[in-house]
């Protein structure tokens, strides 16, 4: 009896699937960023749906991100880049992509709003400092527009829950929310590999 493996998708497929549906959201929500944030926006979308860079924080321990967060204005440049992006882009891609999955406990939708639009703003001072000006603009526009993109991922998310046959985004969500093992097996056997550091953060 021969098995059929799953099937992985690969970065250029990712990317021009999210470079398609990002285009078509901000036409359909009549939104305006540069190009230069459109292409961060769909790398981001890239890496955190099929990849196991999500959320990749150089301290990994069980620190809620508002500590992490206060904490990293205590390390060095380099390192503030580092989880001031990591920070935003977590906080962009879960509010956007999975705002039911904040719906809980203590922390909610403003709660990641709050911190992703600050890390933002951090890396865009950072940036200025050092007189680079394309990456000032850039974690400018995505913390100023920090809402307006979460609306996009919305809508991406929307479509793409309605399109995809197995419903692999319902699935994705079920799991931050659970934890499900069984969740886990099949979405590795979709070719998604979750990442049990997103699963802890979000139920912080």
């Amino acid at each position: 009896m021969s098995t059929v493996l799953p099937t992985i998708k690969t970065e250029k497929t990712t990317f021009d699937y999210f470079s398609q549906h990002v285009k078509e959201s901000l036409k359909n929500q009549h939104i305006t960023i540069t190009k230069t944030s459109e292409h961060y926006l769909i790398h981001l979308l890239a890496d955190f749906t099929f990849s196991q860079n999500t959320f990749n924080l150089t301290h990994r321990d069980n620190r809620p991100l508002a500590i992490i967060y206060h904490q990293a204005q205590q390390e060095t440049a380099e390192n503030k880049i580092k989880i001031f992006k990591e920070l935003g882009d977590f906080s962009l891609f879960i509010t956007g992509f999975f705002p039911d999955s904040l719906n809980r406990k203590v922390t909610d939708v403003d709660y990641y709003i709050f911190l992703g639009k600050s890390a933002y703003e951090n890396l865009s001072g950072i940036f200025k400092k050092n007189h680079k000006d394309t990456f000032t603009l850039l974690f400018d526009e995505l913390a100023e527009k920090f809402v307006s993109i979460t609306d996009i991922l919305a809508e991406i998310s929307s479509t793409s829950s309605t399109q995809w046959n197995d419903g692999i985004l319902r699935l994705y969500e079920r799991w931050l929310k659970t934890g499900s093992k069984r969740d886990e097996r099949l979405l590795c056997a979709k070719g998604i590999l979750p990442n049990q550091t997103v699963h802890h953060k979000v139920i912080q």
